[in-house]
């Protein structure tokens, strides 16, 4: 449970920064990256 809500602080910083630079291809790359795991 712990782990996970790192990670979803992670993604949340992640989310931050790409749509305020508007990488949305590697926003995708980033999810695809997580979800795999």
């Amino acid at each position: 449970m712990l782990n996970e809500n790192r990670i979803y602080k992670i993604y949340k910083v992640f989310e931050i920064i790409f749509q305020k630079r508007r990488y949305k291809f590697f926003f995708d790359l980033f999810l695809t990256a997580v979800e795999s795991e």
